[in-house]
Parts: structure tokens; sequence; C-alpha cells
């Protein structure tokens, strides 16, 4: 989609090519781009584009390759952005007159003019991103962005490109890597396609001095262009976004679109639209990065090169998934704190054992289970009048009694006892 962007274009300009041809859809539905326009633009509640958005396309433009925007969807906010430049330079913001309304307005990237007319890259122009000619007449002025802009602040960003980064280390030329040569992660075809220019015999040489001497601002911008925003990492939550940027960076935008959408349960149709973003938004944070990285493993252990660099690659994979997680907001509410439960205490004076109700148990039980079998042979002898007296039925009840009441004192002392038992000198006397 687009024209190739000269080398000597700033990267805004080269971001904007990207989109040409882009248009609104006719009907109720809003085009998913144009939203992400406003969203990027700083105007994320827009939902609907039929809202001018010539202003939204040229913030979105710069934030994505590191400027701070005006954060207006006025086109004229940005008479009041960066500095006037007397010069026009390709990438220049030109801002125009709308009709006679002191309020209204257009604005565009300069591609090129002559003596009567300024040809501007610009969205809503037809309501499609396309280059137009302009009457000078109208030209309001021309800015450039300046210390006061700043830098976009993109902390998710910063934070996923700075753990890519590691991941990734510096140039590398190995030859069993189909990639090829390799600085910082971005191949000599990935800076070919970021800069419009096809990768030959011819080229290949500039391409590969060009790819050695990338700053580390270059390197940032190119990730931010060719992965950041391609994967729609702006609008996912950070922690997953983290894991889906470094999918797209080391196994491609297509294949993290899908692996992303299988993640949070939304359609696997390898777009990410608004509803696999709102998936992604409602889907909880741990689930569906624990997925994520599940489904990485799977598509590297299919691919015929995992014998040799799988080992790296699950590594790569448990890395990310451990700081992904990290991202994750850990927030506790007074009703979720855990108390400690009570426990009885350790330590315990110890008592006689004849406060013991499982030793007396044991006893009982023995004297009325077990004595009027071993009597005999200890030479005890129960006398004719006491036997009598007592008679065999009391004698059988008091065996089957006892026996019962011994068992059941026993069990009840035993799941009562607190702590252990001393020794301690007992005298019968009979």
């Amino acid at each position: 989609m687009g024209n190739a962007a000269a080398p000597s274009e700033p990267s805004w300009l080269a971001q904007a090519r990207g989109w040409i041809g882009l248009h609104e859809r006719a009907g109720k539905a809003a085009e998913a781009s144009i939203l992400d326009f406003y969203a990027d633009a700083g105007h994320e509640g827009v939902t609907d584009d039929a809202v001018p958005w010539c202003a939204a396309f040229v913030g979105a433009c710069l934030a994505r390759c590191g400027v701070r925007p005006s954060g207006s969807l006025r086109a004229r906010s940005y008479l009041e952005w960066g500095e006037a430049i007397g010069d026009e330079r390709p990438g220049a913001i030109v801002v125009l007159s709308r009709g006679a309304s002191p309020t209204l307005g257009h604005v565009g990237f300069l591609v090129a003019s002559d003596e009567r007319r300024v040809r501007l890259l610009g969205g809503n122009q037809g309501d499609r991103v396309s280059i137009m000619w302009f009457s000078r007449r109208r030209v309001l002025g021309m800015r450039w962005p300046s210390q006061n802009v700043g830098v976009a602040v993109d902390s998710s960003f910063d934070t996923a490109l700075a753990h890519v980064l590691v991941l990734e280390g510096g140039y590398t030329d190995d030859p069993r890597d189909p990639g090829g040569p390799t600085q910082s992660g971005i191949t000599l075809a990935t800076l070919a396609a970021d800069r419009g220019i096809v990768l030959d015999a011819r080229t290949r040489p500039r391409l590969l001095a060009t790819l050695k001497a990338l700053t580390p601002a270059e390197i940032a911008g190119l990730y931010r262009r060719r992965y950041w925003q391609v994967a729609r990492c702006p609008r996912i939550p950070a922690p997953l976004a983290l894991m889906h940027f470094d999918c797209a960076v080391n196994q491609g935008p297509a294949r993290a679109a899908r692996l992303l959408q299988h993640a949070v349960g939304a359609e696997a149709d390898g777009e990410i639209g608004p509803q696999t973003i709102a998936a992604a938004q409602r889907a909880d944070p741990l689930t569906a990065i624990e997925r994520y990285a599940a489904l990485r493993r799977d598509a590297y252990r299919a691919l015929t090169s995992f014998p040799r660099f799988g080992r790296g690659w699950l590594a790569r994979v448990d890395k990310t998934r451990h700081a992904a997680l990290a991202l994750i907001p850990t927030t506790t509410s007074p009703t979720q704190e855990t108390r400690p439960m009570p426990t009885k205490p350790q330590t315990q004076s110890p008592k006689w054992w004849g406060q013991s109700f499982t030793i007396w148990g044991i006893v009982i039980t023995a004297l009325t289970a077990v004595l009027p079998s071993l009597g005999p042979v200890l030479g005890l002898e129960i006398s004719a009048e006491l036997a009598t007296a007592i008679g065999r039925e009391l004698t059988n009840l008091v065996q089957g009694g006892g026996g019962l009441l011994g068992t059941l004192i026993a069990i009840y002392g035993r799941l009562r006892a607190e702590g252990p038992l001393i020794r301690k000198r007992l005298s019968v006397r009979l």
C-alpha cells in the first residue's frame, strides 16, 4: 500500500506513505485503522470515522515515530506546535485554511511544491489517505518538530523494546540463520522494506553498511513502525502487549496476530480489529499470557529448524513470559487479605498420666475384657460368696459394658489429648 519513501524523508512521512489508499467505510461500520489514528493521536474515545480525521492522521503518524503530536483533533492546533520553518522540506506539517471560517482547517505532510501549489500527503483527503495538490493561498503555516515538542511518552513500548533488545543482542551474521545479517534483531530485508528500497545485489552493500551504522534512535523508530504499531500493541494491555510484541519481532506480525487471537479467544482471521482488541482488553492477563506462551512454543516446535534453534527459542518464550507476568498489577483488596489461622501451641506443660482419659480407657478395657481370662493363670480366685452375689449375668454385663465403655473413653481421650504424658509414682494399697 502506498509509494516508496525516499531515503532522506523523515520517519513520520515514511509512516504516512504506508497508509496511502486507506479510506472510510461506507455505512455505519467504522474503519478500524482510522479509529486507531484517533486513539494514537490521544482521542481513543472516538468511535466514528465520520469525525474529521486529518489531524488524527498527522498526530498518529508522529506518535508512531516517537514524536509528541499536538494532542488535538483540530487542524489549526498545529499552528502552535513545533516551530515555524521558512524552507519547504519534505515531511513538513502544513496547515491550510478551509473556507472563510477562522477555526476550520486542514493539515497534512508536505511532499512537493511549486510556485502556486503545495502537494500534501494527508488523511481525510477525499475520505481517504492520499496525495493531493492544494492552492498555496490556503497555506497558514509550515511547522517542524522542535525541542519543546519532545518525544512521545510510551512507557509500554520502551519496556517492551528494552526486553527485545536484550534478547536480540548486537550485530550478527550467522550463516545458519535464514534471516542473514541482523542488527539488534533487525534484518537486512526489514531495513530495506522500511526504507522502501528493493534488496538486490546492487543495493545490498549500501544497505548492509546502513544496517551496521543504525543508531539507537533509528532502531527504536524502526521497531515502533514495523512491529509495535503493525501488531496493534498500543491498543493491548501492557503485559500482553510485551508478549505479543516479542512474538511479532521473532515470529512475524502475521503469525503473532493469529496467536494473539487464539490466546484471547477471538476469531483467528489474522486481522487485529476492534473485536480482537476488545477481547484482549477484557481477557484475564495471566491466563492470556500463559496461553500465548504455550502457543508460541507449539509454533516453534512445528518448524523444521527447531532441532537447531529450538532450545534458544523456548528460552526466549520463558524469559518473555516472566517479563510479561511481572507487568501485571498486583493489588489486594481488604477482603482478600489472608489472615493466619489460629494454631495450637507447640509447647505445653506436661501432665500426669493419671489425668489422661486415654490411659484410663485402656485400663478399664483390660480389667473387664482381659482379666477374667488371665485370672486363673495369675492365681487369682473369685470366692463362692462373691460369685453368688454378683452372678453370672452381672459378670457378663460388666464385661460387655466395661469393654465398650473403656473403648469409648480411650477414643475420646485421644481426641482431646493436647500434651505429652509424664511418669508419676502411684501407690496402691490392698
